[in-house]
């Protein structure tokens, strides 16, 4: 996954007024960079293009307190094609018999044709109007005190504890809907954090390291159980095939198990929260 833009000069006492429009057009640079690869269907395009939105998106909600409809748009578009890649990539390693291969993979190569096909539109889109939208919501961004200042670390603070309820439910009973959740909050959180890279390294880097690694362990959970999902309903999947996607999921099923045991033995929330004072 490619990483956000460095901007350099940018520390913990920089005017608010001017890290945000840095950061927010930092965030749109490393976005636009990956659209022509996008519009290929390169898969690492796809997969860069896709974190780009998220990341402006939570520029955006953090120092603008927007939604940007705009870039939650291009993103579900994003979001279908690379799903089904994934799914696709998988079949390609998965599937001994040529013959089942092509069949099941069939209907997958359909429905992306049919994605890449939106998301050619929504690429369309977002250069035609949607991106001078956003570049304009710029000028509503936070402008008084420092990115190092105490508002940050306190909506990250709070952003953190709202995890803790989520992870909890999640260890109880690691069911599709609450994996799915808490990954998406995961994401945005470690993004938002990466908003502050350059006022708290060392917190941000602590951040990084341990939400990535779970957001890893969701991400595969989450894989496992739509795939099972849409092999169930394909007749052409034969019960090796789909035996092997059930063993799958139960494995990382029993990792993300282990994962969110370690989050409470090691009571990596706290870590994380005290880490925002380091």
């Amino acid at each position: 996954m490619a990483r956000p833009s460095l901007i350099p000069g940018l520390d913990a006492h920089s005017p608010l007024r001017l890290a945000a429009q840095e950061l927010l057009a930092a965030r749109l640079a490393d976005l636009r960079a990956n659209e022509d690869g996008a519009r290929t269907l390169s898969v690492e395009a796809i997969h860069d293009l896709r974190v780009a939105t998220r990341r402006l998106r939570a520029g955006l909600e953090v120092l603008c307190k927007a939604s940007a409809p705009e870039v939650r748009s291009l993103g579900k578009a994003l979001g279908e094609v690379r799903d089904l890649q994934i799914e696709l990539e998988w079949l390609e390693t998965r599937a001994s018999d040529p013959e089942e291969r092509d069949r099941v993979g069939g209907a997958l190569r359909d429905k992306l044709a049919t994605a890449g096909a939106r998301l050619q539109l929504a690429l369309d889109r977002w250069s035609r109007r949607d991106a001078a939208r956003v570049v304009r919501v710029f000028g509503t961004a936070r402008s008084s005190g420092r990115l190092g200042g105490g508002w940050g670390a306190s909506r990250l603070q709070s952003d953190l504890t709202a995890l803790k309820p989520k992870l909890k439910s999640l260890r109880a009973a690691i069911v599709p809907e609450e994996t799915h959740a808490l990954r998406k909050k995961v994401k945005k959180l470690k993004y938002e954090a990466e908003l502050f890279r350059e006022a708290y390294p060392r917190t941000v880097r602590k951040w990084t390291v341990a939400l990535t690694a779970l957001q890893a362990s969701l991400g595969d959970t989450h894989d496992a159980d739509l795939r099972c999902r849409w092999l169930d309903h394909n007749r052409a999947a034969s019960a090796r095939l789909r035996g092997l996607a059930a063993k799958e999921r139960a494995d990382v099923t029993q990792r993300l198990a282990r994962e969110l045991k370690s989050w409470q033995r090691q009571d990596r929330l706290g870590g994380l929260r005290r880490a925002l004072w380091d």
